[in-house]
């Protein structure tokens, strides 16, 4: 959801490795660069008076509000020390008698509701990206689940769901012991010499996205999208 597209590889992926990018077809118009580029470095940005503004504009041509803003704590860290989030928090940063030296999540997001005409009824979330996946041969990895310098602009509720089907796996004549727990097939099996108990998960399962045509995503390290370039 953060680059409108899915790549499985061998390393989030312990099925089937996609030779092309499962791409959702945002168009080029769902697809921005910031005003002012900060993605890399700077703190000239304009992510509340330009880039948030233009990007819930873009949803409003499509007959969409923005419900939800969100990015991942390493595009935060870079949002926040923005001089223009600094000056435009600095209301909220007086009240406090400890004061933080960068605004926080709730100040950004109090600023936001203090002005529905520009920003509608939209909040900010910061979502943890990095999530371990344990692969076929039981090492254990992290990915980046949701790609730096992006910030996603979405409807409110669920931006979709996940299809599956029943593994063949399930109905294979084995020695095994097998149940499902709805999307995930649990089998329980061994084998000898030496004598070894194993536990697989196994889902056959994908993604769908079914606001990808109302969401809208921003490249903040570029004045135009150059994200997964």
């Amino acid at each position: 959801i953060s680059l409108g597209k899915l790549s499985a590889t061998v390393l989030n992926n312990n099925g089937i490795v996609t030779e092309q990018d499962v791409d959702y077809q945002l168009d080029n118009a769902q697809k921005l660069g910031a005003n002012t580029a900060y993605g890399t470095s700077g703190t000239s940005g304009k992510p509340l008076t330009e880039d948030f503004p233009t990007a819930i504009e873009a949803a409003r041509d499509r007959g969409v509000e923005v419900g939800v803003i969100r990015m991942n704590r390493s595009t935060w860290s870079k949002f926040i020390k923005q001089q223009e989030v600094i000056d435009m928090c600095a209301p909220y940063l007086l009240k406090l008698a400890q004061k933080p030296t960068v605004p926080t999540l709730s100040m950004v997001n109090e600023l936001l509701t203090s002005d529905p005409e520009t920003y509608g009824n939209v909040r900010v979330e910061v979502i943890p990206s990095r999530i371990k996946i344990r692969k076929r041969d039981a090492t254990t990895v992290t990915v980046n689940s949701f790609a730096d310098n992006i910030i996603g602009f979405y409807p409110d509720g669920d931006l979709g769901n996940t299809l599956w089907v029943r593994p063949v796996e399930m109905d294979a004549d084995d020695a095994s012991i097998k149940t499902m727990r709805e999307l995930m097939m649990f089998q329980r099996f061994a084998t000898t010499d030496p004598m070894v108990e194993k536990t697989n998960g196994i889902a056959n399962a994908m993604p769908v996205w079914k606001q990808a045509p109302n969401s809208i995503l921003m490249d903040i390290k570029s004045t135009s999208w150059n994200a997964g370039a």
